[in-house]
């Protein structure tokens, strides 16, 4: 589960249907009621509602009643991912400093690489594992793909981000590749 909490502001029919999803999708999320938003710490957090709440920055507001989960859980991500950039634009990522917002590495030398969006977020995700990433747990959490998704777009990307680091960096090895998935070295 993340440790951001995902708050559903006034809305328990919502909630019901995400709290049940919650494993699968591997989100926390909490329900609050009206009145007691200002309980609430605006920097750990998401808050989907029906309505603005001021003076609450991570917000997804839902003025149709009727949404798809896949995009719901698209709109979750885009807004986690926005809020991990401003507040931790520069990461270690082995021996590089990776620039989330500019999206740039660095090596020692000061050398430079573009990457694309969705290779800072292969990038990201892959430095918070513990173990190897199959491609399934990229395809879901970098993608938001449904785990039973036949596609070759992770294995695409990887090998081309390897091929970057490669010819920029003269490194072969910084994500490796075995039987139980990728990770970074």
């Amino acid at each position: 589960m993340s440790d951001t909490k995902i708050y559903i502001y006034n809305y328990e029919k919502l909630y019901d249907i995400l709290n049940e999803l919650s494993s699968e999708l591997k989100l926390n999320f909490i329900h609050i009621e009206k009145g007691k938003i200002n309980k609430i710490n605006n920097e750990n957090c998401c808050i989907i509602s029906k309505e603005k709440i001021k003076n609450y920055n991570n917000q997804i507001l839902l003025k149709n009643s009727s949404i798809r989960i896949n995009k719901l859980y698209e709109l979750i991500n885009v807004q986690l991912i926005s809020r991990n950039f401003s507040a931790q634009s520069k990461l270690k990522v082995g021996d590089y400093l990776l620039d989330v917002n500019s999206r740039l590495v660095f090596d020692n030398n000061n050398n430079k690489l573009k990457l694309t969006e969705k290779e800072i977020k292969i990038i990201v995700f892959l430095k918070n594992q513990k173990r190897n990433s199959t491609i399934k747990e990229l395809q879901l959490n970098v993608w938001g793909y449904n785990n039973n998704l036949e596609t070759h777009t992770v294995e695409t990307h990887i090998h081309r981000l390897k091929k970057k680091f490669k010819s920029n960096f003269n490194d072969s090895y910084f994500i490796t590749s075995t039987k139980s998935g990728y990770k970074l070295n």
